[in-house]
């Protein structure tokens, strides 16, 4: 078991656990962004569910291979085995559209069919019927589960053929998964989620156990953990909860207090090269510096995984650059003759505007309808689901790395502090209360004009 995660030591704890039957109702498995966790959580529910052997001790580890060919690991391997959920939001469309390229290359391969077929069921589980019951959106999103479920059944029924034949195909499912992110997967995890898969989880099993998977878990809405934390204080027998999350200290201290904490490390460069080589057949990418001034502390499968996008994530660190060096040239104006934090405003707009400068920028935008047009031109108006949050942590790593000479001055916190709360809140509007990004992009450069002028007269 746990064969398909690589170099994670934390699996020898949840192999024995497993082999000992001390596993807990309730798991965190936490981590950065593609470090396994989640990989992790669907292979522990697979683990779980086996039944090829007897649920406890040594057997296990014979029998719940990646390969074990009971009717449950099948199930499991394709994700599609009734005793198991998984709700919340993850970056679906970079390993959808890296799948459906290995696909191509690979389309003799049953194992490359096997792996974009889990890449958009991935997707599809949010959809579950009882995941979604009672959600009022389903009834406009009907149509679109209906094409990629028939992009779904001829997949599964193609051998051979035209390329071109295949390639419509797989735009076809590339294009059908975006739009049913875009429309129906929300930045956070509702209330309602949590209530239906409470109700699931108190029900007897079909298999051996249930098992629910909450994937970026802090995304939950105060209700929603309110929620959760009722089912995590009084667990079911026979089911298993895991959380997923990059942020945990993000979760409220009583449902911590509930998990039992896995820890997934950061994996070395070799390890995750060799990651990439070994599921998608191919090289990682050379690494160029998509941070002001700076390499980024970013996975190399995710940026394997974002090359396949669009738009990928590093392209929004030379449109965040811009946006901050506009904002501060802007400012600059404003503030003009007003003091000491007008040399410090000048440095960050001077280096961020060479940043954006080497990346094919011009000069700073002269107005912010100019400016968002821009911005938004860039991103490919945001049509990727999560860009928006990937453009505002551009922009605070912009900001940091404009500021790296190490000031530490009023004018420095003042600046620091006015872009947290005005991406906080920007982060907010789209996220929570789904704002247009449009207008939370525009709303977001007039606050921080605002506050970087003021910031700039500092005495």
């Amino acid at each position: 078991m746990f064969e398909n995660i690589i170099g994670q030591g934390v699996v020898e704890a949840l192999k024995n656990d497993v082999a000992m039957d001390a596993l807990p109702p309730s798991l965190l498995f936490s981590g950065a962004r593609m470090c396994g966790k989640g990989s992790g959580a669907l292979e522990l529910a697979r683990v779980l569910c086996c039944t090829a052997g007897d649920g406890a001790g040594a057997d296990v580890e014979r029998t719940a291979r990646w390969n074990c060919a009971c009717p449950a690991c099948d199930a499991h391997r394709r994700l599609f085995h009734p005793d198991m959920l998984c709700i919340g939001p993850r970056p679906f469309q970079a390993e959808l559209r890296a799948a459906a390229a290995l696909f191509l290359r690979e389309s003799g391969d049953p194992l490359r069919k096997i792996f974009l077929q889990r890449a958009v069921q991935k997707l599809l589980m949010r959809f579950s019927p009882i995941v979604a019951e009672g959600d009022p959106k389903m009834a406009k999103l009907n149509k679109l589960l209906e094409d990629v479920q028939e992009d779904m059944d001829e997949l599964a029924a193609w051998k051979d053929g035209e390329a071109k034949k295949l390639e419509k195909l797989l735009g076809a499912i590339v294009d059908h998964g975006r739009k049913l992110e875009l429309e129906g997967v929300s930045d956070a995890i509702p209330v309602l989620q949590i209530r239906n898969c409470s109700y699931w989880l108190r029900l007897t099993p079909g298999g051996k156990r249930k098992v629910l998977i909450i994937e970026n878990a802090e995304k939950m809405n105060d209700s929603a953990r309110n929620s959760l934390l009722k089912i995590l204080e009084e667990p079911p027998e026979r089911a298993s909860i895991i959380l997923t999350s990059s942020k945990p200290d993000a979760l409220p201290p009583t449902v911590l207090s509930r998990l039992r904490k896995y820890a997934f490390v950061k994996r070395s460069a070799e390890t995750e090269a060799a990651v990439v080589s070994r599921v998608f057949r191919d090289a990682v990418p050379g690494v160029v510096p998509d941070a002001v001034g700076a390499g980024s502390n970013e996975s190399l499968i995710a940026r394997y995984l974002d090359a396949f996008l669009p738009v990928p994530a590093a392209a929004l660190s030379p449109a965040a650059a811009y946006f901050l060096a506009s904002l501060a040239s802007g400012a600059l104006k404003e503030a003009a003759g007003g003091g000491g934090g007008q040399e410090l405003l000048a440095a960050i707009g001077a280096r961020s505007a060479s940043f954006a400068k080497e990346r094919g920028f011009g000069a700073p935008a002269a107005d912010i309808k100019t400016l968002c047009a821009a911005v938004r031109a860039a991103a490919g108006k945001f049509e990727t689901r999560g860009m928006y949050g990937v453009f505002l942590e551009k922009l605070c790593a912009a900001l940091s790395q404009s500021l790296a000479s190490g000031a530490q001055g009023a004018q420095a916190i003042a600046y620091r502090g006015a872009l947290a709360a005005a991406v906080e809140e920007s982060k907010q509007a789209v996220e929570v209360y789904n704002q247009n990004i449009e207008l939370a992009l525009e709303r977001l450069a007039f606050r921080l004009s605002g506050a970087f002028s003021k910031a700039g007269v500092c005495r």
